[in-house]
């Protein structure tokens, strides 16, 4: 079986809550994956419970830009554990496309904690024009958003 074609089967899988570690172990950016997938694969790679391989593997996503703005995987996992920790800690992602305009999308992300606890973070995207990762969506930045109240999250 071709590595594209077992991240599609484990991207299909996690869809239905199983496969976890395994996409973020094979996916790398590709013009197949939609900015929602490219948040999910970096969400399942920073619930590796080796947080700095984690990190790597959700670094590949990193944009050109944001990589030079962070710099190396290791400063990444640094800028993760400093204010972004409940991305590690996360037990379930609701991921959702807010805007998709030409090469820019944004994505909320709803992250719960076994605890209970609930953040939301946008993540930016840009699709890239050029190099190794020409017409991939990746990540540009990300922003947490305050919640509007403690009552917890309900699927509709």
């Amino acid at each position: 079986m071709s590595t594209r074609w077992s991240a599609a089967a484990c991207f299909v899988l996690l869809l239905y809550g199983a496969c976890g570690i395994a996409l973020a172990e094979t996916l790398e950016p590709s013009p197949a994956l939609s900015p929602t997938d490219v948040v999910r694969a970096q969400l399942v790679a920073l619930r590796d419970d080796d947080r700095a391989r984690g990190a790597r593997r959700a670094f590949r996503f990193a944009s050109p830009t944001n990589r030079r703005t962070i710099g190396s995987a290791a400063d990444f996992a640094a800028v993760l554990e400093r204010g972004y920790a409940d991305m590690f800690t996360q037990t379930r992602a609701r991921v959702r496309l807010q805007k998709r305009d030409g090469g820019q999308a944004r994505v909320l992300a709803e992250l719960e904690q076994l605890d209970g606890r609930q953040s939301a973070y946008v993540f930016f995207l840009s699709r890239q024009a050029g190099g190794d990762c020409e017409d991939c969506w990746m990540t540009d930045g990300v922003y947490p958003l305050e919640p509007a109240h403690d009552a917890p999250l309900y699927s509709i």
